[in-house]
């Protein structure tokens, strides 16, 4: 009788075990998610301001409306989820600096095409100081996936 119990309690607590950990897999699962999706949103409202003073007022408008759809997901948390906007927004700072990784920012008096000097050789420059660029978007996407892997209390 003793072992029947036994088998019977190995089998619940097996049971529930199994179903525990499907159940955190599927939450995990809709957390990461919930994260891409704010991240896309950060992604169209990070081109938005970027391109602002070309065409970012019509991105703005699609910034806007992917994030109202985000929000209207019915499986979708606001916290910690709506942390991978700052992700997103941050990849594009990350795209502009690696797009400028070899670049030579022209000094700010000049023309940006130097005549021969002491070496004897044409040099040019152009393009965007990258590291800013890069250090935004690192900071950007580490705060958003600190904020969004810490322990909620």
């Amino acid at each position: 009788m003793a072992s029947g119990i036994k088998e019977s309690l190995a089998c619940v607590t097996h049971q529930s075990i199994i179903r525990t950990y499907d159940e955190a897999m599927q939450t995990r699962t809709r957390r990461w998610g919930g994260f891409a999706a704010w991240a896309g949103g950060g992604a169209v409202s990070g081109l938005a301001g970027i391109a602002m003073p070309s065409v970012g007022l019509l991105v703005a408008v699609l910034a806007v409306a992917v994030v109202a759809l985000v929000r209207a997901g019915r499986h979708l948390q606001v916290w910690p989820d709506v942390a991978g906007f700052l992700p997103g927004a941050g990849s594009l700072f990350l795209l502009v600096g690696l797009a400028n990784l070899n670049s030579t920012p022209c000094p700010s008096s000049g023309s940006g095409l130097a005549g021969p000097g002491a070496t004897g050789a044409m040099s040019s420059c152009g393009g965007f100081d990258p590291w800013p660029w890069l250090l935004i978007g690192v900071v950007l996407a580490a705060t958003g996936l600190a904020f969004f892997l810490a322990p909620r209390r």
